[in-house]
């Protein structure tokens, strides 16, 4: 297009863009790149760091420090490791107290064991489960700079388990507490009625006969409902029960001298433990 034709021309942008040479065109563009890179140092500038008054300046002061936040060592969660060592210890006392078989008797370890596993249970392990859960919440919302994840896991599910196995057990140990506790009270009127027998050589009509002589006092125990005593086999033995609706099945402790039941008793007879044969209420012939 001829120059005298472009100056007449009404103005209009895409024409003239269109019509315009080429080097016309390449002008513009490095002019207005020029403007971008003056401003974009501007904008540089008034964001830089700038010493404050008096402050010593030195070659690397007008560069902000480093963010090393991003560049922190993961750590590993406390509260995931006390979850994992809330689950463990109880497992840990219970191997333990098998070693200690050998030189106890079992129904000492199991009363050991039965405190150990109940008050474990229902302390320890709900605490556990609690502070596993609350280290997962903690260790999901720092994104990757908390470590023990596995930790927190382990301890609940431990602690899950042991819970478990704990209700299962749990009737079978407060049975051995019961009976020991019942064999404690009433064991020192067991070897008062043998030495009775041995001095005198009969057996004692009644137990007030071993009051004071023997015993101090007929004892007491808060699972026992009631005792009875008697004379049986024409003199020559004796009998001494205990009646305890302690358990949700009623029992009698029976300890005989001498050691011998009928067939049909012997049928009742549900367990046996030191010196006591453990039976069904109702089921000792008068």
């Amino acid at each position: 297009m001829p120059a005298q034709r472009l100056q007449d021309a009404p103005f209009e942008p895409f024409a003239l863009a269109t019509a315009a040479p080429k080097r016309m065109i390449g002008r513009h563009s490095r002019s207005r790149y020029a403007g971008l890179q003056r401003t974009r140092k501007k904008t540089r500038d008034e964001h830089a760091y700038r010493p404050a008054a008096g402050e010593e300046v030195t070659p690397n002061a007008m560069t902000p420090p480093p963010d090393n936040s991003q560049l922190s060592k993961p750590r590993r969660s406390k509260l995931a490791m006390a979850s994992l060592v809330l689950g463990a210890w109880v497992p840990i006392l219970l191997v333990l107290l098998g070693f200690l078989q050998g030189v106890a008797e079992p129904e000492a370890v199991a009363g050991a064991i039965g405190h150990v596993i109940v008050y474990g249970a229902f302390v320890s392990f709900p605490a556990s489960i609690i502070i596993g859960i609350v280290a997962l919440c903690i260790i999901r919302s720092h994104q990757g700079q908390l470590l023990g994840r596995g930790l927190a896991i382990g301890g609940i599910c431990l602690s899950g388990l042991i819970v478990s196995v704990a209700l299962c057990v749990y009737p079978r140990v407060n049975q051995l507490l019961i009976e020991d506790a019942i064999h404690d009270a009433y064991f020192p009127v067991v070897a008062a009625l043998c030495k009775y027998e041995d001095d005198h050589h009969s057996p004692a009509t009644n137990l007030s006969q071993l009051v004071t002589a023997y015993i101090p006092d007929i004892p007491r125990s808060q699972y026992a409902d009631s005792v009875e005593y008697s004379v049986i086999d024409n003199g020559r033995g004796w009998q001494f029960c205990i009646h305890s609706r302690a358990l949700s099945t009623p029992r009698i402790y029976c300890c005989r001298q001498p050691w011998r039941f009928t067939e049909e008793e012997k049928r009742q007879i549900l367990s046996s433990f030191h010196v006591w044969a453990v039976l069904k209420e109702g089921s000792l012939k008068k």
